[in-house]
């Protein structure tokens, strides 16, 4: 088919292109596919693997690309450039990393990048690379190859592209954060994030998904350290659209603790409940609900916690763990609901923190919480509960021990404070009563403060 007759099929569409990139950038991206179904220009295949991409269906990004670039001889290098990126990046998604297809693309793609003049594209190209140094362990190129898209200088307009280079410069300041966090360095991946944030600001176009995403992250320190207001503001501009049902749900739990932080019981509540209706999953609701059962604990109104953990129980059983194992959010509520149930019913507990461990041992280990030894830490509580019940204190010490210095070094007081007051009832030494008296002190207001009193 020739360009000419490409063009005119592009515009005897019903849809125009224009909206079908709204649609992208707002997350509707099998949306976006059907509508691109019918095109074969060279932009319309690189928005459909784009969409296919990030719908997680790279073998369909791969089948566009290669029609376009099989069939089209007179590509432009912008053009072949940004497609062979997408190849190489669909290529990325589906084979072993090192593999020698994926790095003829990027090879490719490289050389028509930097020919076709275009800072955006060049920028683009480079977060690729970088993310795929990051997701195989390879933290210095990554953070070295991020590095350099943010010495990319901004585009003058004379080369336009359909990612903004502000999208690719957050991306970069994510990847960067990605590193921090790998590193454990809490403080730049809070800085990155932000960073990340200012630069979606100053983009001509929002990207709903990534945006959201990024504020899931910054919400975990709301989390441990309170909000300051922002991480709420941004929710609310996001707004209550059903693909960002996910992220919505993440960043309404962390809401629901930071409030807890400062005596806004109401509003953990309410957050929670929230919460509840935006997750996505029978799975991510059940972390909710065990969240709302935690709390009224520690408010001391158990028998409304004993009723929220019976729903999470009767939700359980509708959840086909083995099908969760690929995602740790939602495996994670299979802990948590264990930890739970320790006090109520020991064998049941037992045996799905048991379960938990062999479903966690089947995660890649390029997942970021796979090498987190947060999660680790909440493991370790875990299983000194367990060990609790079973008479054996020792052990439950040593494994709280472990969890307590993670915490406490990390700069997570409440955390730390709340296996420190495990260690306090075991008789692990006044230095933890006392620990738990002044993070208490610090939040005068807070559900720990209130639980103690």
């Amino acid at each position: 088919m020739t360009r000419t007759s490409q063009v005119t099929r592009l515009r005897t569409r019903t849809q125009p292109f224009e909206e079908i990139v709204e649609n992208y950038f707002g997350g509707l991206f099998f949306a976006c596919r059907n509508a691109l179904q019918s095109y074969t220009t060279p932009a319309g295949a690189a928005l459909y693997a784009r969409a296919s991409i990030r719908a997680d269906r790279p073998a369909d990004a791969l089948q566009a690309v290669a029609a376009v670039i099989g069939g089209v001889t007179d590509l432009t290098h912008a053009e072949r450039g940004e497609l062979m990126m997408l190849r190489a990046i669909a290529l990325a998604r589906l084979a072993p990393a090192g593999d020698d297809r994926t790095r003829d693309a990027l090879s490719t793609a490289r050389a028509h990048v930097y020919s076709s003049m275009s800072p955006a594209l060049e920028a683009e190209l480079g977060c690729a690379e970088s993310h795929m140094h990051a997701v195989r362990g390879e933290l210095e190129p990554a953070a070295n190859v991020a590095r350099g898209v943010l010495e990319i200088p901004r585009d003058d307009g004379s080369h336009p592209h359909l990612i903004p280079l502000e999208h690719s410069r957050a991306r970069a300041y994510d990847l960067l954060g990605f590193v921090a966090a790998r590193r454990e360095d809490d403080a730049g991946q809070r800085r990155h994030l932000l960073a990340a944030l200012g630069e979606c600001d100053r983009a001509s176009v929002h990207d709903l998904v990534f945006e959201a995403n990024l504020l899931v992250n910054l919400a975990i320190f709301a989390r441990e350290f309170g909000d300051d207001g922002s991480v709420r503001a941004r929710l609310g501009a996001l707004g209550e659209v059903e693909q960002l049902s996910a992220q919505r749900y993440e960043i309404l739990r962390c809401l629901a603790w930071s409030n807890a932080l400062v005596g806004d019981h109401l509003g953990t509540f309410r957050d929670l409940r929230d919460a509840s209706e935006a997750a996505p999953t029978t799975a991510t609701k059940i972390r909710a609900v065990v969240d709302r059962a935690f709390f009224a604990d520690e408010l001391g109104q158990q028998l409304i916690a004993r009723e929220e953990l019976d729903f999470a129980l009767r939700l359980s059983e509708r959840v086909e763990w083995n099908a969760v194992a690929s995602s740790e959010r939602e495996l994670a509520a299979l802990l948590h609901l264990g930890v739970a149930l320790i006090p109520v019913d020991l064998p049941r507990a037992r045996a799905m923190i048991e379960r938990y461990r062999r479903l966690k041992a089947k995660f890649a280990p390029s997942l970021l919480a796979a090498n987190d030894r947060r999660a680790r830490a909440e493991e370790m509580s875990a299983e000194a509960k367990i060990a609790v019940a079973d008479g054996n204190l020792a052990r439950a010490r040593a494994l709280l021990l472990d969890a307590f210095e993670i915490w406490d070094a990390r700069g997570y007081v409440i955390r730390a404070a709340m296996v420190a007051r495990d260690l306090s009832a075991l008789g692990a030494g006044e230095c933890f009563t006392a620990y738990v008296a002044d993070a208490a002190e610090r939040r005068p207001q807070s559900w720990l403060a209130t639980a103690r009193a």
